[in-house]
């Protein structure tokens, strides 16, 4: 499967073998600007113009959690390797690491000088790249 996030305000799952959509996933209230599966498979979150991320059932096409913190639009949004831990990256210009169970904001970090515009864990899950407006790329630490 395959998942996408659009401009209507919708993320749809898609079979890859048959171009097929086989669920259409609502509930933003704007763009939906990034996607992402769960390394399992089991999860799919969203990140939005409406400055949510959202937790999504894979297999029902229900959002079982919304996360709030961001005071722009999400721009991206990553699950980390072990499937622990969400990245997201936003237009306050700010990165956030929350907890993927309980939701939780764990960690807030601060550094570019413009909206972060791309997030992502290196496949060990010990570092976060973050790519910004500002032309900058950071790498992060977790720990």
């Amino acid at each position: 499967y395959i998942v996408s996030g659009s401009g209507d305000n919708r993320i749809k799952i898609w079979d890859a073998n048959s171009g097929s959509c086989t669920k259409t996933l609502e509930g933003h209230s704007n763009n939906v600007n990034s996607v992402a599966y769960s390394p399992d498979g089991t999860k799919i979150i969203s990140g939005s113009e409406d400055k949510t991320i959202k937790i999504w059932n894979a297999n029902s096409g229900s959002c079982t959690k919304t996360l709030q913190g961001h005071s722009g639009q999400v721009n991206s949004v990553a699950y980390s390797p072990n499937g622990k831990y969400i990245v997201s990256g936003s237009g306050d210009n700010r990165i956030k690491i929350w907890d993927a169970n309980s939701g939780e904001c764990l960690k807030t970090l601060y550094g570019h000088a413009a909206e972060v515009s791309s997030v992502s864990w290196d496949p060990n899950g010990k570092y976060i790249i973050s790519g910004s407006e500002d032309y900058s790329i950071k790498i992060w630490g977790v720990e």
